[in-house]
């Protein structure tokens, strides 16, 4: 079972998105991203390009429409089975500035 915990930059930053965008940005959350959490260890399939972030010690993204893209950030497992995320940023490739 995956686990979500969106920190208020998070949703300032989703708040920003199109309505079109924020719908793009949830489908593929829910259809592609949050599945592959619940496998063990998380397998993510190829079309969302996941990567560790260049510089960075633990934080990842992945593109989930053209220009959008989600970086986020593991934390420490809470309960056995359980992956939590921590998104960090969501937008277009200008967050990269300061993932």
């Amino acid at each position: 079972m995956a686990v979500v915990k969106r920190t208020p930059r998070f949703e300032k930053d989703f708040k920003k998105l199109t309505r079109e965008q924020r719908r793009t940005f949830q489908h593929v959350l829910d259809t592609k991203f949050l599945p592959s959490l619940d496998q063990s260890p998380p397998s993510f399939p190829p079309s969302l390009r996941v990567k560790r972030v260049h510089g960075t010690n633990g934080v990842f993204e992945m593109p989930w429409d053209g220009d959008g893209r989600m970086t986020w950030q593991y934390e420490l497992e809470e309960a056995p089975g359980v992956t939590t995320v921590i998104p960090r940023r969501v937008g277009t490739h200008g967050i990269f500035g300061d993932p």
